[in-house]
């Protein structure tokens, strides 16, 4: 009762994907940190969108760059690196858009950074699995909020996700996965080395 008396109400909620830069900008200010923009593109791409991460690395970084107070994209690059994870999910975008020059870029990065073939074919088949659960639900008329949160994509990816869902038809998603198919039974089988 005395609590009731005392203090308010609060609503607080997770800004939404639009607002995320300014977000995560403002918090670094707090803290007395200046990001570049780029800067804060990469932090949140580090963080899969996640607040607490965001915050977590924001500190981070202001030890890494001390006495400095204005972070640039390259010291950010240098104190975290993106999950491979998102290299991945990258990748399976540039595969549906037909860019094969920077797909195999992309690949060639994740075989370097040591990504095994299975851990990529792996995200891949998740990847379009999503796709393909997404693409259901949407044509059953839910919304995409009601199907991001169901298929637990991070808010600050949604507006990616469905945007490239868009694009694409009803039989690119079967032939991606019958090729994705072909490829993991042709490296584990000994027929490819997993590189190729």
């Amino acid at each position: 009762e005395e609590l009731a008396e005392r203090g308010k109400l609060q609503a607080c909620h997770t800004p939404f994907e639009r607002d995320l830069p300014a977000w995560v900008n403002e918090r670094a200010r707090k803290m007395g940190l200046s990001l570049e923009g780029r800067a804060v593109h990469y932090l949140i791409s580090c963080s899969g969108g996640e607040l607490a991460t965001v915050a977590s690395n924001i500190a981070q970084l202001i030890s890494y760059i001390h006495p400095k107070t204005k972070a640039a994209l390259p010291d950010v690059e240098a104190l975290f690196r993106r999950k491979a994870e998102d290299d991945v999910f990258r990748l399976a975008d540039l595969l549906l858009e037909q860019k094969r020059g920077e797909a195999l870029r992309v690949l060639d990065a994740l075989f370097q950074e040591g990504t095994r073939a299975p851990e990529i074919v792996a995200a891949l088949a998740g990847q379009l699995e999503r796709w393909r659960k997404a693409s259901a639900r949407l044509a059953e008329g839910r919304t995409p909020e009601e199907v991001g949160t169901e298929l637990r994509i991070p808010p600050f990816f949604q507006g990616a996700f469905f945007s490239k869902l868009k694009g694409v038809s009803r039989t690119q998603l079967p032939a991606y996965s019958k090729a994705l198919l072909a490829c993991d039974e042709d490296f584990k089988s000994g027929r490819l080395s997993e590189r190729l």
